[in-house]
């Protein structure tokens, strides 16, 4: 399985970076780290993930990866990904759904001998990385041809409120909302008839958005072979993250390791599930069932 490249991929919120976590406890994993965030022209840096392969020492420093600031994490990056494929990251402003048609002959090899080194400098057979947001399957499929994925699923009401939250916390998910009309532009005729029918609302919204980005997903990954495509639940790995996790490295090949048992063993999931307390009104509650409603056409 050399040169495997495998994507977890989900709406925001939905669990691919729960899964990342977890999974890069497998020794088989390269991925991007914090280490190159600040400059990702320069993947020296990612060599620094060999030191949790240091007899002993290597686990106690994996353990507190993301409680010292100075030890790599995995992470999802976006602009790593942008840096070596332009189109990668949606613009607000003029958003536009690129595809692999898009991508230029130059920088799928930039990106490729970019991951290559990744692994190369880590000394790992297989690749992992994670991929929030609007879908870009077709993308990296195009990039790295022999790619799997992994869809993380989640209820979408979840995913929703979460998100509706963030556009109140969180620049980029405001600049969502602050260009709705320019997003909404770009969705099939049944959500965006479904906008209309619904109160101008955070929460509205991001229910249509969520739906919108299931609806791509499923769309997509469609185009592939069942043997490069799977779909795990997020209840499912919160509940039973040891079944779960054995299901997807089962579907590429792997047994897991026994950093891994014991990083879920010894790691709190929940404490990963930010769970709500408030209660929607009946009102809200009954807008967002509206919003989330799946498309008939698409499914």
């Amino acid at each position: 399985m050399d040169r495997i490249r495998v994507f977890l991929v989900g709406p925001p919120r939905s669990g691919p970076s729960i899964l990342l976590d977890l999974l890069t406890a497998q020794p088989e994993f390269s991925y991007i780290t914090t280490a190159v965030e600040k400059d990702p022209a320069n993947l020296n840096p990612s060599a620094r993930t060999r030191m949790y392969d240091v007899p002993l020492l290597g686990d106690f420093w994996f353990e507190r990866r993301y409680w010292k600031t100075k030890l790599p994490a995995p992470a999802e990056l976006p602009d790593f990904w942008e840096y070596y494929l332009p189109p990668f990251r949606y613009r607000h402003e003029e958003p536009a759904l690129h595809t692999g048609e898009d991508l230029e002959e130059k920088d799928l090899l930039r990106c490729r001998e970019a991951v290559e080194e990744i692994q190369d400098l880590q000394k790992r057979s297989l690749f992992l990385g994670q991929v929030s947001g609007p879908s870009r399957v077709t993308m990296l499929r195009k990039v790295f041809p022999e790619a799997k994925f992994i869809q993380m699923q989640r209820d979408p009401r979840s995913v929703a409120i979460h998100l509706s939250m963030r556009m109140k916390q969180d620049r980029s998910a405001n600049a969502l909302w602050e260009h709705r009309e320019a997003w909404r532009g770009l969705m099939p005729e049944a959500l965006q008839g479904r906008l209309e029918d619904l109160p101008d609302t955070p929460l509205n919204f991001a229910g249509v958005m969520v739906r919108w980005w299931q609806f791509q997903y499923k769309s997509e990954l469609a185009e592939l072979p069942e043997t490069d495509r799977i779909s795990l639940a997020y209840a499912d790995l919160l509940a039973k993250p040891d079944i779960t996790l054995k299901r997807a490295l089962k579907f590429l090949g792997l047994k897991p390791a026994k950093r891994l048992a014991r990083y879920v063993k010894y790691h709190n999931v929940q404490h990963s599930n930010k769970r709500l307390t408030k209660n929607l009104p009946d009102d809200a509650a009954a807008q967002l069932e509206r919003a989330i409603q799946k498309l008939d056409s698409a499914y």
